[in-house]
């Protein structure tokens, strides 16, 4: 990472329950961390909205939720070409399944 700045990761999550929860735990621990948490809009990443590319693009750490079907070969795309540059290896996939049963203590 690098040294002399904050690093910023930049999350793509779905708006439902499940990914916001994802979300704001992933902010949490930016921020215990010392770092800042963007979030960046599926659409305008889809759409390609050059100031949100550039966002995604600069960020130390990507970090996409391909829970939604609809989100995956578009973020795959994305996370592929950061993958390309040396300097943008900090890439993490996350997927909630909602398949796989609790464990309730309760």
């Amino acid at each position: 990472m690098p040294t002399g700045k904050q690093s910023v990761i930049v999350a793509v999550y779905p708006d439902t329950m499940e990914g916001l929860k994802g979300l704001n735990a992933l902010q949490s621990t930016a921020k215990e961390l010392g770092m800042t948490c963007q979030r960046i809009l599926f659409e305008k990443l889809d759409f390609g909205e050059t100031a949100v590319l550039d966002q995604f693009y600069s960020a130390d750490v990507a970090v996409a939720d391909i829970t939604e079907v609809s989100y995956q070969a578009v973020l795959s795309y994305h996370i592929g070409l950061r993958e390309n540059f040396d300097d943008m290896k900090q890439n993490v996939v996350t997927f909630i399944d909602q398949d796989v049963p609790k464990c309730g203590l309760g």
